[in-house]
């Protein structure tokens, strides 16, 4: 699966997952085109996890590491070696590893080219000293993944040695007329090369800066979701939170746990109106998705499901229902678990309270989420 190199059968995870690319040299596809079907292989992580995927990529390090690691050299084979230093050609390109691959693009051993320009003598021995520092420089970790984002191409001795480097998987490929010829472990920071691919306005690759910025502002969302989550928690529901260092990180409790918190909560809200609306305002009060959000929201609607029917539609057909209430009964009646706990109790939904859920969903509606508007649509407009 995964060899020292990186080649064809590694796997790469980014804001998608790429399989790396058949790397067979068409010298006339280098810079003319793409080949067709090329291109990342897209894998969604669950957010739920509430692991960052380069988190998850430096705890899984060491399984891609070790067969680096096993030469303690980490040189380049001396063929490439002696290519990169030669004094013939060379060529610096700038590559988006994260490409769209139906996009018909100039590549480069299957990376889109941003741009490309040739080298000076002194161009390339300031390209070629920050190759040699980033070997140099390596720590003896690599991730699992291969994402370059610069890349030298040199002639010698009658082939084209094309060398792509990954700074942030820590890992440098070398291919010789197209084949993968060996690579090494790399590590440092990428300002010298983009420094130099600026000054030749080269454009560079933005792409993990936006996945970081991405996340961090998924993890400012995923933040805010908890903080009213817990606001709206039931004072009964707490304590088993509070105790259970799975349920905070996002694990619903099952079997004995749900119904010892199941039996708090209902020992603490005899009322059962008044609890059914407490529920609905928690359950309203969450991530915002209706599927893709973290277990420990399911708790709220577990509780929902052994109340009446009847009474959650009361709580949701109250002229003062919050807009969390709504909410909460429109993704409680659009769940697949309602159907499949109480699949005749669906005909109890008046035809007016379809409406408001619906209206309500299409007001509060994120362009983003066509999994919620797909849902409302089924469940309230069909």
């Amino acid at each position: 699966m995964f060899d020292r190199y990186g080649s064809e059968a590694d796997v790469s995870t980014g804001p998608g997952t790429q399989v790396v690319p058949d790397v067979r040299y068409r010298p006339e596809a280098d810079d003319a085109g793409s080949r067709s079907g090329q291109g990342p292989l897209m894998l969604t992580l669950p957010s739920t996890w509430g692991v960052p995927v380069r988190t998850l990529l430096l705890i899984l390090t060491l399984a891609s590491s070790a067969a680096i690691a096993s030469d303690p050299s980490n040189a380049l084979p001396a063929e490439a070696s002696q290519a990169l230093h030669s004094s013939g050609h060379a060529a610096i390109y700038s590559l988006e590893p994260w490409q769209d691959p139906d996009k018909e693009v100039a590549r480069l051993q299957g990376y889109e080219i941003l741009g490309k320009s040739d080298l000076s003598d002194a161009q390339k021995s300031v390209a070629v000293g920050a190759f040699d520092s980033a070997i140099a420089g390596w720590d003896g970790a690599v991730a699992m993944c291969f994402d370059p984002r610069h890349a030298l191409r040199t002639q010698f001795k009658g082939h084209v040695y094309d060398f792509l480097l990954c700074y942030s998987c820590q890992q440098m490929q070398v291919f010789r007329d197209g084949e993968l010829l060996g690579g090494a472990g790399v590590a440092g920071s990428p300002n010298v090369l983009n420094h130099l691919m600026t000054s030749l306005q080269l454009p560079l690759s933005h792409s993990l800066d936006d996945m970081e910025e991405n996340q961090k502002a998924e993890k400012t969302h995923q933040d805010a979701g908890l903080q009213r989550f817990l606001a709206t928690m039931p004072p009964s529901i707490r304590p088993f939170w509070d105790a259970d260092a799975n349920l905070q990180a996002g694990m619903a409790p099952h079997g004995q746990p749900m119904e010892d918190l199941s039996a708090a909560f209902s020992s603490a809200n005899p009322d059962r109106d008044a609890a059914v609306r407490t529920l609905l305002v928690w359950f309203g009060s969450g991530a915002g998705p209706w599927s893709g959000f973290p277990g420990y929201e399911v708790i709220a609607e577990q509780l929902l499901l052994t109340y009446p029917t009847e009474s959650i539609i009361r709580a949701a057909q109250a002229p003062d229902a919050s807009g969390a209430l709504l909410e909460a009964s429109a993704r409680y009646f659009a769940g697949w678990d309602f159907y499949k706990r109480h699949p005749t109790d669906v005909a109890l939904i008046p035809t007016s309270l379809k409406q408001r859920l619906f209206e309500h969903t299409l007001r509060t509606d994120d362009v983003a989420d066509d999994d919620r508007r797909d849902r409302a649509k089924r469940a309230f407009a069909e």
